[in-house]
């Protein structure tokens, strides 16, 4: 995956990408025009067993990236998980 060095990034220690499931595979990741399809589905699966979702997940919601899915959890997902957070952090 490439990221656009022009963002600020909340992290930029990328080693954990080492060790993830999805190393080298980048198609069932993002969907077509962003909306959830079958692509999801099969990004989730290679997510489940991921060593490093947990790190994927954070790297995801740290940088509020809102296309593909990261660490396991859809855009839509995350979004309701940064909600939450902020619900419960006041």
């Amino acid at each position: 995956m490439e990221l656009n060095a022009s963002w600020a990034l909340a992290n930029n220690d990328f080693r954990w990408q080492d060790r993830a499931a999805c190393k080298g595979i980048k198609d069932v990741f993002f969907s077509v025009e962003g909306r959830p399809d079958k692509r999801h589905m099969e990004a989730k699966l290679i997510c489940i067993d991921c060593p490093v979702r947990a790190e994927c997940l954070k790297f995801a919601l740290d940088n509020q990236f809102g296309s593909g899915v990261w660490g396991g959890a859809t855009p839509q997902e995350r979004l309701r998980i940064l909600n939450k957070k902020s619900w419960t952090s006041r």
